[in-house]
């Protein structure tokens, strides 16, 4: 195992880390507060000799519209990203990206489109202080759709800002989770801004959280999102949720199985390709001849940068349950190289508590977030009871439904997954 982070004492408090402009003046890069709480790191700067960071998430703000019930990101403190800090973000990225051309920044947060004032001056200069050192930007941001405006919609086109849309589901899903500080609904507004929302990023994703209590509506949701006319649909189980109970598992088995019903004669319905993220990552995982032995992108080629520029592996360790130990740096300066060499060093089909080895799903499962584990259970390598369980259920209804399209309909389960392989979008 990498390392122990159960005797880690869990905070009182939320995230507000506040980097000291007094100290940064001085030069003394090291001077940064969590809560008051003074933080200090080793290094003066990443060690990219064994892996470069080419990547970026970012909150421009963690300011948001909306009280989704399930929110990884905990109380936000409203902080605002300055622009200077914005800007200090790139050039580190920049800096530490060694020979890699291609760089790419995800606008978090919080609601990122609440941030617009910062925007329209940031990703202009973002993408020419890029250019002029050879390296070539892309820019995301995932939003709820819920801002977004013409003006928005200009600025999106403008600068080709790829988006990803968190939506839950049909309007009853919708206005269930995803509900505006007052408690209406979230779903009429959204609604109006889809046809904006699409021909700002025709590809975009709608990526959807489920929980237990909105799993009876999951085939009705993955119908909406179709009649909708989205090309991409990315389904999501919620981390920490009762997943291990028998009746939540059998409602699981069920609406997954009609999902995938629908999805597939929907492709012969409109002869062509739609993206389904889970069946899309079993076939290509299925095709594996080991599994999958990193975690995600946290703390390697990809870094998080909150509101005042401190450094964590990924967005979700900025949320729920922060910790000091877990802060990796500052874009202003300092860096603790000992701690990113952890993540580094992550095997989690090694180092999960619950065992993987002998696990059916083992092949395809890319494991629990390591992330979501410790907002969770406060411990990286916990996934808590049931996780797996869910987990294992879809991958047999991938399974059973893989051999089925391949014996009844060979021809079009082979393009499916040539598709699936090669498909440009």
């Amino acid at each position: 195992m990498a390392w122990d982070t159960t005797e880690m004492p869990t905070p009182t408090c939320s995230a507000a880390a506040s980097a000291c402009a007094a100290a940064r003046a001085d030069g003394a890069y090291k001077a940064y507060l969590l809560d008051d709480e003074p933080i200090s790191f080793p290094d003066e700067a990443p060690d990219t000799t064994r892996m470069t960071i080419t990547a970026i998430d970012m909150d421009p703000t963690e300011r948001c519209n909306l009280r989704c019930s399930y929110c990884f990101k905990g109380k936000l403190a409203g902080r605002q990203m300055s622009l200077e800090t914005a800007k200090q973000a790139v050039r580190f990225l920049a800096r530490y990206s060694g020979q890699t051309e291609d760089l790419h920044v995800s606008l978090m947060g919080g609601e990122p489109m609440l941030s617009f004032e910062l925007l329209e001056q940031w990703v202009p200069w973002a993408f020419t202080y890029c250019e002029q050192r050879g390296k070539v930007l892309s820019i995301g941001a995932t939003t709820n759709g819920t801002v977004f405006d013409q003006a928005r919609h200009d600025f999106c086109r403008r600068w080709h800002i790829g988006l990803h849309l968190s939506i839950d589901g049909c309007p009853a899903v919708q206005d269930r989770e995803r509900v505006f500080k007052n408690g209406r609904g979230s779903s009429s507004r959204l609604e109006a801004n889809l046809p904006r929302i699409f021909s700002a990023w025709r590809t975009i994703h709608a990526r959807s959280s489920i929980v237990p209590e909105t799993l009876p509506q999951l085939s009705e949701s993955y119908r909406y999102f179709c009649e909708k006319g989205f090309l991409k649909v990315a389904l999501a189980l919620v981390a920490g949720c009762n997943w291990g109970d028998p009746q939540v598992l059998a409602t699981l088995a069920s609406e997954y199985g009609k999902v995938l019903a629908y999805h597939w004669q929907h492709m012969k319905t409109h002869g062509r390709y739609f993206v389904l993220t889970s069946l899309d990552h079993f076939v290509r995982s299925s095709q594996a001849k080991a599994p999958q032995t990193t975690i995600c992108g946290a703390a390697r080629g990809m870094l998080h940068v909150d509101a005042d520029g401190l450094l964590w592996p990924c967005h979700r360790f900025n949320g729920k349950r922060p910790h000091k130990n877990l802060i990796l740096g500052s874009v202003w300066g300092g860096f603790d190289n000992a701690l990113r060499n952890g993540f580094l060093r992550i095997n989690p089909k090694q180092d999960m508590r619950q065992s993987c080895k002998d696990c059916e799903a083992n092949l395809v499962c890319a494991t629990p977030c390591v992330a979501a584990n410790w907002q969770e259970q406060g411990d990286l390598f916990d996934v808590g009871d049931g996780y797996c369980e869910a987990v294992r259920t879809l991958y047999r209804l991938h399974q059973a439904h893989a051999e089925r399209m391949e014996y009844q309909e060979p021809d079009l389960w082979k393009q499916y997954v040539g598709w699936v392989f090669n498909y440009e979008w």
